[in-house]
Order: structure tokens, then C-alpha cells, then sequence
């Protein structure tokens, strides 16, 4: 269980990271205030990390990255939403990468592509 509110928690920060909205607002401490119950304060410094790096990877790219607001729906059940993306970025050619963060445990995390 405290997995998968770890994953939750990730998922939501990453979000709120890349959310335009928010720019500024989103800081290591307040990832820290948020994390507390969840991480040991060294993951929480990695998972800083780690998005910091890949937010230089999209920049360095030129990627545009959505955050928020981005559902995935089943045709088969009347379009419902049936999960939500967690980010989308668009290259400079137009083309949509699904970013898919991935948590594992409490105590580690990974963000694939």
C-alpha cells in the first residue's frame, strides 16, 4: 500500500513540477514537506535529481511538455477514462513522446521513457 501512495505522491510532484501554472512554486523543499511521510529524505534528494535532469534533457531538446489534463479513454466502454498520462512532450518535429514515470517501492523509483 504505502508503494503505491509513494507512486501517487511521485506522480503528482512530477506533474506539478512541469506544470506551467506552478512554475516557481514547486521547490526541494516543498518536495521534501511532501515526501516526508512517504521517503527517507535521500530518495527524496535523488527523485529531485532526476527530475531536475530530465527537465534539462527536455530543454536541451527543445521538447514542450503537458502535464496535466492528459486521459486516456476505452472506446469499448462508452469513451471512459480509464488512466491518465503522466506526462506528454512534443519534439520540434511535432512528434508525441508518453512519458510513463514508474515507481517500484518506498524506498526507490525509477522514470523511464
Amino acid at each position: 500500500v504505502l508503494a503505491s501512495v509513494g507512486g501517487t505522491v511521485v506522480d503528482t510532484s512530477i506533474r506539478d513540477f512541469f506544470n506551467p501554472a506552478l512554475r516557481g512554486t514547486v521547490t526541494k523543499e516543498s518536495f521534501i514537506e511532501r515526501f516526508k511521510d512517504v521517503f527517507n529524505e535521500t530518495t527524496v534528494n535523488n527523485l529531485w535529481d532526476a527530475i531536475e535532469n530530465l527537465n534539462s534533457t527536455f530543454v536541451q531538446n527543445g521538447w514542450s511538455i503537458i502535464s496535466t489534463g492528459i486521459y486516456t479513454i476505452d472506446e469499448s466502454l462508452n469513451n471512459k477514462r480509464v488512466g491518465e498520462i503522466d506526462l506528454l512532450a512534443i519534439d520540434a518535429l511535432g512528434n508525441f513522446h508518453i512519458i510513463d514515470i514508474k515507481t517500484y517501492s518506498s524506498e526507490q523509483f525509477e522514470l523511464t521513457n
